[in-house]
C-alpha cells in the first residue's frame, strides 16, 4: 500500500483530492522568494513522501502533473511526464533499491511559467557528474542492452537544470520555461 503525505496550498484552485485511503493530508505550506532574479516567486504546491515502490512512483507522478495542471501550468504531455518519471524512478529504484520501507521525499514548486521538483532518497548517492557526462558508444553491446543509465542525460538534454547535493541522494530539477516548444526545432 502506497503512503503519501500531501501539503497543498489553500486557495490555489487545486480543488479537493479524492478520498483515497492511501493518501494522508498534511499542512504547513508556504510561499518563498527565489534567489534567482529571473523568477518572481516560488510557490509550494506539494510536499510529501512515498514508499519506494513502482505503484507509489506512478501515483506520485500523476498527482504532481494534476497539481501543476490545476495551478494553471500548461503541461507538455510527453516531456513533463518524462522528466518527473525519470527523476522519481532514479530515487525509487537506484537510490532506495526499491525497498518499500525506504522513503523518497518530494517537493513541487510553481515558478510561474516553469516548475521545480526537489527529490531526496535514503540511498548513499552516486557519482552524478560521471553519469551526466558519460558518452554512450552506440556500437557497444553492453550499453545497448543496458536497462538503465540514460535518464539523467535525457532530462538534461531537455534543458532541465539539475542540482545534486548529499552525494547525489538529493536533486533539485528546474524545468525550462520554453520546454513546451519542440526542442528539436531550433
Amino acid at each position: 500500500m502506497a503512503i503519501f503525505c500531501f501539503s497543498i496550498l489553500q486557495g490555489t484552485g487545486v480543488g479537493t483530492l479524492n478520498h483515497n485511503p492511501q493518501i494522508n493530508l498534511c499542512s504547513n505550506t508556504r510561499s518563498t522568494e527565489l534567489d534567482d532574479s529571473r523568477m518572481d516567486s516560488k510557490k509550494l504546491l506539494f510536499k510529501g513522501e512515498i514508499e519506494s515502490t513502482c505503484e507509489a512512483r506512478i501515483h506520485l507522478m500523476t498527482k504532481l502533473l494534476d497539481l501543476l495542471s490545476a495551478d494553471g501550468f500548461e503541461i507538455h504531455p510527453f516531456y513533463d511526464r518524462l522528466i518527473l518519471d525519470e527523476l522519481i524512478s532514479n530515487s525509487v529504484h537506484h537510490g532506495n533499491q526499491s525497498v518499500p520501507s525506504k522513503r523518497v521525499s518530494a517537493e513541487l514548486y510553481s515558478l510561474g511559467k516553469s516548475w521545480q521538483i526537489v527529490l531526496e532518497d535514503e540511498g548513499s548517492g552516486f557519482d552524478w557528474q560521471k553519469q551526466l557526462n558519460q558518452q554512450f558508444d552506440q556500437h557497444s553491446q553492453s550499453e545497448l542492452l543496458s536497462c538503465s543509465g540514460r535518464g539523467i542525460q535525457m532530462v538534461a538534454s531537455l534543458g532541465v537544470k539539475l542540482h545534486y547535493t548529499q552525494n547525489g541522494a538529493r536533486v533539485e530539477a528546474t524545468r525550462p520555461q520554453d520546454l513546451t516548444r519542440d526542442s528539436r526545432q531550433k
